[in-house]
């Protein structure tokens, strides 16, 4: 006969249990409608989807050469209900191309002050699947906001990367509108 603190804990266990789900990150398209609160406790990458876009992406536009690293990490989605999430997490080094220098580097930035914070996967019309980046630029106030979204192309070999500019300016912006690093009319990137 079983002791009644074993039925305790096996009870507790499958309660627990039961309640707790595992979500794959591409069943999160365009909102988190699927997720219940109090139910899910993890977004998470288990068919590794998140790994093609993992890495450093390279392109030149505009004369300007960028290099996109992008990694993936696991955060807290909500905190009251415990939900933790995979993410990608993407910084940039932006050069001028006829001289070289340095336009703008966030490379060593904590993941946590990245520019471009991963949200969720997105469903366009005609472009497929995209994953959204949430992007707060070095002049955020003063219009460097928005969205970054990028979609795999060619075995995931390339990357094509947009910029979904919001142009909010704040009160805390005394400088006036700052131009946009990001390029607004979108860049193919290869993989290195």
């Amino acid at each position: 006969m079983k002791s009644p603190i074993y039925l305790v804990i096996v009870f507790i266990l499958t309660t627990i249990s039961c309640k707790a789900q595992i979500i794959p990150v591409e069943q999160v398209v365009n909102n988190f409608e699927n997720v219940e609160e109090g139910v899910t406790t993890y977004i998470k990458d288990v068919n590794h989807v998140l790994d093609d876009y993992v890495g450093t992406w390279t392109g030149n536009t505009n004369n300007k050469e960028y290099t996109f690293i992008i990694t993936e990490k696991t955060i807290v989605f909500d905190e009251q209900y415990n939900i933790d999430i995979d993410v990608l997490v993407m910084k940039y080094l932006i050069l001028d191309a006829s001289n070289f220098n340095v336009i703008e580097d966030t490379r060593s930035l904590p993941d946590e002050n990245a520019p471009c914070q991963g949200v969720v996967f997105r469903q366009f019309s005609g472009s497929g699947l995209s994953y959204e980046f949430y992007y707060s630029g070095e002049d955020y106030f003063c219009g460097q906001n928005g969205e970054v979204y990028v979609t795999l192309k060619n075995n995931n070999t390339q990357l094509f990367l947009s910029l979904g500019s919001n142009h909010e300016k704040y009160s805390q912006c005394q400088t006036g509108w700052a131009n946009q690093v990001l390029p607004e009319n979108g860049i193919l990137l290869t993989k290195q």
